[in-house]
């Protein structure tokens, strides 16, 4: 078959339908390529944490550094205040204890004596007028160990403004005395150089009783004060100023009245 010739310059007939559709198929190619390119060039989404961090310079592993380093603050501060807020368990300290009422020295607490409580606790008296405080389980460390605690695990009671002792009998701030002043709590305390480790109780005490009022410190909120290791502790109950040891003046009696009429008259001289 002949083929058919074709003028110079002039394009071989194939057709308006097969040049329609070479056209669209030229640009879908080049659209679909674009495409692609954009697909792979595209990054991954970015969280707004990571936006901050990559706009401020923050390297990622900070925050868990700062975490770690919280939680390493939190433990070191509760076991430095385990350790400042001794006694505890393992340890066996000593307090001198002194208890005055309207100026008399009070009987130590504890021993063997008829009406001494039975101490069943670390926190504890021997009758030997010493704070005996060796914690033997944890709710009788630091403020289990308090002046307060004390006298509550003896059957006692220390408050800011009442004392009441083995014998039941309770002095509150306000109650008046033999010679008619009405009482105050106190409480005094002074640490003095003596260690339980290398010192004689005998000597801890004399050292403690020897001391004035002035020579201590009044405490504030004494049922929460936790003794140290060399404490002299003077509890005092008697008229606000007053010593704590002094002589209680004896009630004045009341003159009995006579009666008008009972009186018996004067003779007069020379009758």
């Amino acid at each position: 078959m002949a083929k058919k010739e074709h003028k110079r310059g002039q394009r071989p007939d194939r057709g308006r339908g097969q040049e329609r559709r070479r056209e669209p198929e030229q640009r879908s190619s080049s659209i679909d390529w674009a495409s692609a390119g954009a697909t792979r060039a595209a990054p991954r989404p970015i969280g707004a944490a990571q936006r901050r961090r990559r706009r401020f310079g923050v390297p990622p592993w900070l925050p868990v550094a700062g975490i770690a380093a919280v939680i390493g603050v939190i433990i070191a501060l509760f076991f430095f205040l385990r350790v400042t807020t001794a006694p505890a368990i393992g340890d066996h300290i000593h307090g001198a204890l002194e208890i005055y009422i309207w100026g008399q020295r009070q009987p130590d607490i504890g021993g063997d004596r008829p009406g001494m409580p039975t101490w069943e606790s670390g926190v504890h008296a021997h009758g030997d007028g010493l704070l005996h405080i060796h914690p033997q389980v944890s709710s009788e460390e630091g403020a289990g160990a308090a002046l307060g605690k004390w006298f509550e695990s003896g059957g006692m009671k220390l408050a800011k403004s009442t004392l009441r002792l083995l014998d039941g009998q309770e002095y509150n701030n306000g109650d008046v005395g033999p010679d008619g002043q009405a009482g105050v709590l106190r409480v005094l305390k002074r640490r003095i150089d003596w260690r339980s480790a290398t010192g004689a109780h005998e000597a801890f005490k004399t050292q403690c009783s020897e001391l004035a009022d002035e020579d201590m410190e009044e405490l504030g909120n004494f049922p929460r004060y936790v003794p140290k290791d060399g404490d002299c502790v003077r509890i005092v109950f008697g008229p606000e100023g007053s010593p704590s040891a002094y002589e209680t003046p004896a009630a004045t009696a009341t003159p009995t009245p006579i009666a008008i009429g009972e009186a018996t008259a004067t003779p007069e001289e020379g009758t």
